[in-house]
């Protein structure tokens, strides 16, 4: 993060009556990096220390444009190390911002405070953790840095930087030092939506818990496996969990860092951990992800666990989420819903029910027909689609595949619904004929009276039609 974003580069048109126009030289010639210059007017005793307006000094200058023979001089003829601008940030902030380990060092050396903030900003330390800077880090902790201290928005640690993005070698250093992987963020809660278990279109903002994560925790979601393993093997807890209840493993999972959560089963992870209201099993069919359910599978997941309230969303999001209509859902519902046949198959042969169903009836059959789907600008993982719904492929060999394994496919749900019902307001011509084939009947009437056929979209009319006379 380059001297710009904090001191405003260009200097202002009015300058203070308090400053002589010498006393501004070796500024702007810091400024415009002329070495030189710079020396010329050291030697004439100009003062090292002048300010600009708003409290930049030439060695801020000397600092941003990572100039270490001019930071250098200036130090020498007694420029102050920590002088601070207006915003609170100093010459050693803007050093670790830009990752320059050399003048890190250089800036220590002259004296600077490693523990020293202002106005409320990050301490030096994750600075450098932020940009990267092994070696900077290092000078830091050498000078005494304190390993654990927070930035003042989230209460994060350097430790938790460095979990979700520095390199490990940072993690290293830091854990070397003595940072504690058991700290945990400031607790926050976030306004979300949530749907209404009783009116799937509406939605209800609420306040959910956020935040309290620790350094684990934030490495697994980023799906940094060398780091997950440094923090565990330095005593980190792999069942840690977030205030709502999402365990790391549940956070690997849903996060599509299956190398993670495999790490993390094997150093004693829950596969059954079910705090947010659904376990990794749900999370891996809803990622689908075939291998992650083996594994998980493998360590003892229970096959038929049920989701007790869905994941919050945001508006208009693509993130992967439960939504509160799966209330009730098994692992092998998702993945009847979701399409996933070879998940399915998996599921059924560790011992999954086919004829599970959700907490309003809904069944396999009925979900893999289409029943439920939010509609045609959403995938059936509800989030927004790129293009329109080609599913029917994939919704016909799990209907087909469901239908081989019995069942009634004229069960209906509270509202009354059926698969045909679905299969038909979808519109999947080639569903709705292997419905029929499987003894389907049009006559039934959901809780609004309407038909297969009165739902049914154009494209199958006429089969249901058909159907009807037959």
């Amino acid at each position: 993060m380059r001297l710009g974003r904090y001191l405003g580069l260009a200097l202002l048109a009015s300058i203070s009556v308090r400053a002589a126009a010498d006393d501004l030289r070796l500024i702007e010639a810091a400024k415009q990096q002329d070495l030189a210059r710079v020396r010329t007017l050291l030697a004439q005793k100009v003062d090292a220390n002048t300010s600009q307006p708003d409290g930049a000094t030439a060695l801020h200058w000397a600092v941003h444009w990572d100039d270490l023979p001019m930071t250098s001089a200036l130090l020498d003829a007694g420029a102050r190390v920590d002088a601070a601008n207006d915003l609170g940030v100093t010459p050693l902030a803007l050093a670790c911002e830009n990752g320059n380990s050399v003048i890190v060092d250089r800036l220590l050396g002259g004296g600077a405070d490693p523990n020293l903030t202002f106005h409320g900003r990050p301490p030096v330390l994750m600075l450098c953790v932020r940009s990267g800077s092994v070696a900077g880090v290092r000078a830091l902790i050498a000078r005494h840095a304190k390993v654990d201290a927070r930035e003042p928005l989230r209460g994060q640690t350097a430790l938790m930087w460095a979990a979700a993005n520095a390199p490990p070698e940072i993690v290293r250093a830091l854990l070397a030092a003595g940072a504690d992987v058991h700290e945990r963020s400031r607790l926050t809660h976030l306004m979300v939506n949530r749907a209404d278990p009783n009116d799937i279109y509406t939605g209800v903002v609420g306040e959910v818990p956020s935040g309290q994560s620790t350094p684990l925790l934030f490495a697994v979601a980023e799906g940094r496996v060398d780091v997950t393993m440094l923090l565990l093997d330095a005593g980190a807890d792999a069942n840690d969990a977030s205030p709502a209840g999402e365990s790391a493993l549940l956070v690997a999972v849903h996060s599509g860092h299956d190398d993670c959560a495999t790490l993390l089963l094997r150093r004693g992870a829950d596969p059954n951990a079910s705090g947010a209201g659904y376990t990794a099993l749900h999370a891996a069919v809803l990622r689908g992800s075939g291998s992650m359910v083996k594994t998980l599978l493998l360590r003892g997941a229970r096959v038929d666990a049920r989701i007790a309230h869905g994941t919050t969303t945001i508006r208009a999001g693509r993130g992967f989420v439960l939504p509160e209509t799966l209330v009730g859902g098994t692992p092998f519902l998702l993945a009847a819903k979701f399409l996933e046949l070879d998940i399915a198959r998996q599921l059924v042969a560790a011992g999954a029910d086919p004829q599970s169903a959700l907490a309003d009836h809904t069944t396999a059959l009925m979900l893999a027909a289409g029943l439920f789907e939010a509609g045609p600008l959403f995938d059936r993982r509800e989030r927004i689609l790129d293009q329109p719904d080609s599913g029917e492929p994939a919704a016909l060999d799990m209907v087909q595949w469901l239908l081989g394994l019995g069942g009634d496919v004229n069960a209906t749900n509270t509202r009354g619904d059926t698969a045909l019902h679905g299969a038909a307001a979808r519109g999947y011509r080639s569903v709705v004929q292997a419905l029929i084939a499987g003894g389907a009947r049009l006559e039934i009437t959901n809780a609004k009276g309407a038909t297969a056929l009165d739902v049914g979209d154009p494209r199958v009319k006429d089969l249901l039609v058909t159907h009807g006379r037959g």
